[in-house]
């Protein structure tokens, strides 16, 4: 958990691993995480293509050439609060809050110390689901972010922010390393996984 995160309810912790305990292949549970503004972070994510990351960060291209990647890797799961909603899987979940059982830290041998920082969560959703575990997003439950992003910035910002250069060399390594591969088969088996599990009524 990062320093910056703020959990208002102090039965947060026992309704979170409680519903833990109700979903399948449990390997990691994140939740909405809200902003001063009112919006809210970009917690459950698709695994990103190369295509993805450059339209995200050259706003031409990610209007143009690479849009559908873009909105694919970044709206794929909605993000917010949802009190009746139930928890569903995705392909990753951002380390800013996680909940990992030890048995899944021990199983994937935690997060990589390959990554500075910046893609070490999406390196461990990928050895989750290769080890056949789940990350889950858990919408009915809240936490409190201060909504400030250290890897925000276009292609110019390379040159001003030192955060950034570090967020495209771990991305530079997590490709380099064949995560970035195709993940329609493995996305449809967890499709499968989560419409099942999601007809089942809310928890609370």
């Amino acid at each position: 958990m990062n320093p910056d995160i703020e959990i208002e309810s102090v039965d947060f912790f026992a309704d979170l691993i409680s519903q833990c305990g109700t979903v399948p292949s449990f390997g990691c549970a994140g939740v909405a995480q809200r902003n001063p503004d009112g919006s809210y972070e970009l917690v459950a994510r698709r695994f990103p293509s190369i295509r993805a990351i450059l339209g995200r960060r050259i706003p031409l291209l990610g209007r143009r050439l690479f849009k559908r990647d873009v909105d694919t890797y970044l709206n794929a799961y909605p993000n917010r609060l949802d009190v009746n909603g139930a928890p569903f899987s995705v392909d990753w979940l951002q380390s800013s809050f996680l909940l990992i059982p030890r048995d899944s830290w021990q199983t994937c041998n935690g997060l990589s110390e390959r990554y500075f920082v910046f893609m070490a969560d999406t390196d461990f959703g990928w050895r989750c689901r290769e080890k056949n575990l789940q990350s889950w997003f858990f919408p009915n439950l809240e936490i409190r972010a201060d909504g400030v992003r250290s890897s925000h910035g276009g292609l110019l910002d390379v040159f001003r922010k030192r955060t950034l250069r570090i967020h495209l060399r771990d991305a530079f390594k997590y490709f380099l390393t064949g995560l970035g591969r195709s993940t329609s088969s493995r996305t449809n088996a967890t499709a499968s996984v989560t419409a099942s599990h999601c007809a089942k009524p809310p928890l609370r």
